[in-house]
């Protein structure tokens, strides 16, 4: 098969086979499902339309990043179409669960060729990650913004970005508050 070439180490992406078609489905997987607020539980954001803004908020704050980031983007959460979505709650509370499925999805990238990925770039998706999550919940469910983590992600989205290179990063989120 063609995806047999591809892997770890070799810059290629795999194609084709069961892998090509969980992930392709994975992009309808629903966000938010584990959320204790009803409106985000029920707000209908998928991983496909999560991707879809993140690219569209790296076009805008990383304007010259290129195709790198975009792949980096989708790549992101493919490792979910076989570990699961955990809530960052779920993560936090379970001794152990974080690193355990961080191993699982570093050993998934690497087997979808997505292992080329360095830590400035990462740290790009992961500021996006976080950033879409948290314009997301303001939009469906602002009280959310008092609670769990939206505080801390508040405080630590405005950080990074100064550590990204990014300035003004703080009044564009004081508008969603």
């Amino acid at each position: 098969q063609s995806d047999m070439a591809a892997g770890p180490g070799t810059g290629q992406r795999r194609k084709g086979g069961s892998m090509n078609r969980d992930t392709w489905a994975m992009g309808q997987t629903l966000r938010w499902h584990s959320s204790p607020w009803p409106a985000l539980r029920n707000s209908g954001d998928t991983v496909d339309a999560h991707q879809n803004r993140m690219i569209r908020d790296a076009r805008l704050y990383f304007p010259r990043a290129g195709m790198e980031l975009v792949d980096a983007i989708i790549g992101h959460d493919l490792p979910e179409c076989l570990s699961g979505d955990y809530s960052t709650p779920d993560k936090d509370s379970i001794p152990g669960l974080r690193a355990s499925l961080d191993a699982v999805d570093c050993l998934v990238l690497a087997y979808l060729g997505f292992d080329d990925i360095d830590d400035a770039m990462a740290d790009r998706v992961k500021w996006l990650d976080v950033l879409d999550a948290y314009k997301w919940a303001r939009l469906h469910e602002p009280r959310a913004m008092v609670s769990g983590g939206f505080p801390a992600a508040r405080v630590w989205l405005d950080g990074q970005a100064w550590a990204l290179g990014i300035q003004g990063i703080g009044p564009i989120l004081a508008t969603l508050e």
